[in-house]
């Protein structure tokens, strides 16, 4: 766990509210009077201490999805159970005075995953374009004019 003092623990708050704009953000890293080297570090060990905290938002968005698909699959088990009881009961309808529970038949298509084995009228063709984006870099990268497109160096900092 990074610890931040002072100023870089400010930098992060503002880095993790997100009712921070960038704009205030650039203004309190500007108003740091250290040198670009102690500047530069402050700013990675707030970079990191984020990764650190996305990291842990993620991991409790997979916890939180997996209980999801918990209680979900709970759910639809206790309604497929009070589904095969009502139909072995012969009933379709209970009432009390606080609930009624009934079960309502529905209708719906069963396909096949090969879709060639339907007949062609019953086949809608989607198409979607993709952009090579691999062979556009190669094919400039060798010199070749692609219409619309360029090469554009982005800067980014790395951290150990």
């Amino acid at each position: 766990m990074i610890q931040l003092n002072g100023r870089n623990a400010h930098v992060k708050a503002l880095a993790t509210d997100p009712d921070s704009d960038s704009e205030t953000i650039k203004d309190t890293l500007s108003s740091i009077k250290d040198g670009i080297e102690e500047k530069a570090v402050g700013c990675a060990y707030v970079i990191k201490s984020v990764d650190n905290d996305i990291a842990e938002v993620d991991s409790e968005i997979k916890r939180l999805n997996d209980r999801r698909r918990g209680l979900t699959s709970n759910r639809d088990r206790l309604k497929q159970a009070l589904t095969d009881a009502f139909q072995v009961a012969g009933i379709n309808k209970g009432k009390t005075p606080m609930l009624t529970v009934w079960i309502q038949a529905s209708t719906s298509v069963q396909v096949p995953d090969d879709y060639r084995l339907l007949p062609p009228q019953f086949v809608t063709k989607k198409v979607t374009h993709v952009v090579d984006k691999r062979s556009i870099k190669a094919a400039l990268e060798a010199g070749t004019t692609v219409v619309g497109a360029e090469l554009k160096t982005n800067w980014s900092p790395r951290i150990r």
